[in-house]
């Protein structure tokens, strides 16, 4: 299996290679894995690094224009959590966030059927926008054990990952 660092400013052809997988972005920051091997028209294996941690799995397909559109939507309509975050530790947080009831669509982070093992929530607080995944208690898939029963949080950079979700659309023929 080949790996490639892919930038949008960049063309790439890929003679003879088996496999290819691109990440797009950074992965100790933030990166999208793309499976190109497996791509099937607008149906991809991916999935996103934040800070060097894996969520998603290219075991499965993602809708790429529906993870665009979800993700996009939901960087440009953060939702303020109204509470006082230096007052809770991940776990804590996570079960604050995901017991928000009628509330919680606010948070939820829907990116398609690589990520349908995992609950993603961005949100703002003091003007920083922010996100806390875990994986489901029962995943269909297999992950690293590291990953398992652990909630993950993190400020994330809304530019940067407005940038690397415009090098996906790039790279899968939606930059119009």
């Amino acid at each position: 299996m080949y790996v490639f660092n892919f930038k949008a400013n960049c063309v790439g052809f890929f003679i003879g290679i088996e496999e290819v997988v691109i990440i797009l972005g950074n992965i100790s920051s933030f990166g999208i894995e793309v499976d190109l091997n497996k791509k099937d028209n607008m149906l991809v294996p991916l999935r996103l690094f934040i800070k060097n941690n894996p969520i998603g799995t290219l075991d499965d397909y993602t809708y790429v224009i529906s993870f665009i559109n979800n993700f996009m939507f939901k960087l440009e309509h953060l939702f303020e959590l109204d509470i006082n975050l230096k007052e809770f530790d991940e776990l804590n947080l996570f079960n604050y966030i995901h017991s928000l009831g009628e509330d919680l669509y606010r948070y939820r982070l829907k990116l398609g059927d690589s990520f349908d093992d995992y609950y993603i929530y961005i949100y703002m607080y003091n003007d920083k926008t922010y996100l806390t995944w875990k994986i489901v208690d029962a995943p269909f898939f297999t992950y690293h054990k590291n990953q398992i029963n652990r909630v993950f949080s993190c400020e994330i950079n809304i530019h940067e990952i407005q940038g690397v979700v415009k090098e996906l659309k790039y790279l899968i023929g939606m930059n119009k």
